[in-house]
């Protein structure tokens, strides 16, 4: 039980493809390009998921990433479409969100806001703010290095945005795992009283949790920006819950303290797959919704179960 405890994500992770590669084989589930078409829709996730991890394991939460993501992709097309390059949309971005995470952060130190409530109501004024500035219209982006480096491009036969993915993965493990600052995280989390009497800086660490949360959704957005050469604020409406899930079932505690990097990537894996799987079987939206809302409760009673530091 303990096993299955630590590695429900990736025991979860190999009954679901072996299963679909049973019953799906002839639907194509095991082609190569659908193979891959699974990373590419679950990258976006895994770099939310990364980054929330951050999140999570220091007993906080933010639901405004979805937001976040349509911003961001937004104002990348926007400033494209003004003349200006691809490295200048991607700082302006990026800068939107990293603006978005302080603010957050800010509210949860200076009003002492739980970081729900500050985060909600920060999702729905970037929703608005989105809403507003595009008019309700989606903007196409023509950019071709913005869209080969971010979207449909490939280096050496992979596709970008499995390297974008590869490449986070890893630096958010040495960051969590390897560095000072994510022991901090850890043991804020843990408990925020002894960190603090350790001299660990709990509102500095809280700060940047959340700005690193909202990082990671304005990378997002530039990915989907990228693979869709499009954007639109409702982008990512959709993606808050399905990060927090990848992230939950792939071991990260939503009681903060316990986190894994590798998880998040087979959680966000986890449910691209079961859409994928799901969608060539024929299941309606409304039924994939229904076994995706099973499996996060699953996840949820072993992550209940198995409180606890977990470096992985």
């Amino acid at each position: 039980m303990n096993f299955l405890r630590r590695n429900f994500v990736y025991v979860a992770l190999l009954t679901v493809f072996l299963l679909f590669a049973l019953f799906l084989k002839e639907e194509g589930f095991l082609t190569s390009n659908n193979i891959l078409n699974i990373v590419i829709q679950a990258a976006p996730i895994t770099v939310m998921a990364v980054f929330l991890n951050f999140v999570l394991a220091s007993q906080e939460i933010d639901l405004s990433l979805g937001a976040v993501v349509g911003l961001s992709g937004v104002i990348a097309a926007i400033v494209i479409q003004n003349g200006d390059n691809a490295f200048i949309a991607s700082i302006a971005a990026i800068s939107s969100g990293l603006f978005i995470g302080l603010v957050n952060g800010l509210l949860v130190n200076q009003l002492k806001n739980p970081s729900f409530l500050s985060t909600l109501a920060m999702l729905g004024i970037v929703t608005g703010i989105a809403r507003w500035i595009t008019d309700l219209k989606t903007f196409s982006i023509t950019d071709e290095k913005f869209v080969s480096v971010m979207g449909s491009g490939s280096f050496f036969g992979i596709p970008s945005l499995v390297l974008w993915t590869l490449g986070i993965v890893f630096f958010g493990h040495i960051l969590l795992f390897n560095t000072r600052f994510g022991a901090w995280v850890l043991a804020v989390g843990d408990n925020s009283a002894a960190a603090e009497s350790l001299g660990i800086n709990v509102k500095k660490v809280r700060l940047l949790v959340l700005i690193l949360g909202s990082l990671g959704a304005s990378l997002a957005g530039l990915l989907y920006a990228g693979r869709l050469q499009s954007a639109s604020y409702s982008i990512g409406v959709n993606d808050t819950l399905t990060v927090i899930a990848a992230a939950v079932i792939g071991g990260t505690s939503l009681f903060g303290g316990r986190a894994s990097i590798y998880g998040a990537l087979a959680g966000s894996v986890l449910l691209a797959m079961l859409v994928n799987g799901l969608l060539l079987a024929g299941f309606s939206v409304t039924q994939q919704l229904i076994v995706q809302g099973v499996v996060l409760i699953l996840s949820m009673a072993v992550s209940i179960r198995g409180r606890g530091t977990h470096v992985s």
